[in-house]
């Protein structure tokens, strides 16, 4: 019965009812793909572009020790920006030790990271603004 509505609609609409009906096509198969392939994990491997461009530059020989520290100290601010989930590099270095030293998951502090400062090696959580 599918069958026989299928060419009935191809019969009547002719040419744009088979690019209708090959839009179709192609849509399912797209949908289809993207439920296989998890997009989020195709968007976040083009965001972890800077951090492969940091690997390839550490692995490499021909650096100076200079430049090689500070390839060596972004990869760690992007790995721990990562690990915390906190965008300010000093708050997110605090927040790696905080959650290795309490045994707490990576991203524990996340939720409350627009509360939270950094002030000498010192996580602070501002209760004013919190109230």
């Amino acid at each position: 019965m599918i069958n026989k509505e299928i060419v009935e609609f191809i019969m009547s609409n002719g040419p744009t009812g088979i690019l209708t009906f090959l839009a179709l096509i192609v849509v399912s198969i797209i949908c289809a793909w993207l439920i296989r392939v998890e997009p989020a994990s195709l968007i976040r491997g083009l965001f972890n572009r800077n951090i492969r461009r940091l690997e390839k530059l550490l692995a490499s020989r021909y650096l100076s020790g200079f430049t090689r520290k500070r390839a060596l100290l972004e990869f760690n601010q992007l790995s721990n920006i990562r690990l915390s989930g906190l965008i300010e590099p000093r708050l997110a270095n605090a927040a790696v030790q905080f959650t290795l030293c309490y045994g707490l998951r990576s991203q524990y502090l996340k939720p409350w990271r627009s509360w939270l400062s950094e002030h000498e090696g010192r996580i602070e959580f501002d209760r004013r603004k919190y109230k």
